[in-house]
């Protein structure tokens, strides 16, 4: 209540993710869950990086990608460009240009990660489409969620 009232209404989503953190800490399970959850699928993305560099002959190490992919990740969500397009590829070219990958190659391999990526999203927008249900009738959850 306190919280609420000093952050006021132009804060009231902080307050909704607080109080949402707030229901997850006594679950500790979900928490162990969703963090290894995490941690697979940033090893199958950086994989997929490096399967798609060795498509294009970049001989750049596994262990060269799990160092450089967290950076070129942080650098593509700055707010500066729709989808992190452009910042992401300058990032790819500055790294993967610094461990000697022509910059065209390297510029290849960014656009080949994001069409890999928009490809398999849409296959989620589909079936979020397809099964989109609005998901409160009369104040009542219609399905019940769990985790």
């Amino acid at each position: 209540l306190i919280l609420k009232f000093r952050l006021g209404k132009k804060f009231s989503i902080l307050l909704v993710f607080y109080e949402t953190l707030q229901h997850y800490v006594s679950k500790r399970v979900v928490l162990i869950k969703a963090f290894f959850y995490s941690v697979v699928i940033y090893l199958l993305l950086i994989l997929s990086i490096y399967v798609l560099s060795l498509g294009l002959s970049i001989n750049i190490s596994f262990i060269s990608f799990m160092g450089l992919f967290p950076v070129i990740i942080l650098i593509s969500i700055i707010p500066v460009s729709a989808l992190g397009i452009g910042l992401r590829e300058g990032a790819f070219v500055f790294f993967l240009g610094n461990m000697g990958v022509p910059p065209g190659s390297a510029l290849t391999l960014s656009l080949l990660w994001f069409l890999s990526m928009v490809t398999a999203g849409l296959y989620g927008l589909f079936e979020y489409l397809r099964l989109k249900t609005w998901p409160y009738k009369d104040g009542v959850p219609e399905r019940q969620i769990t985790v």
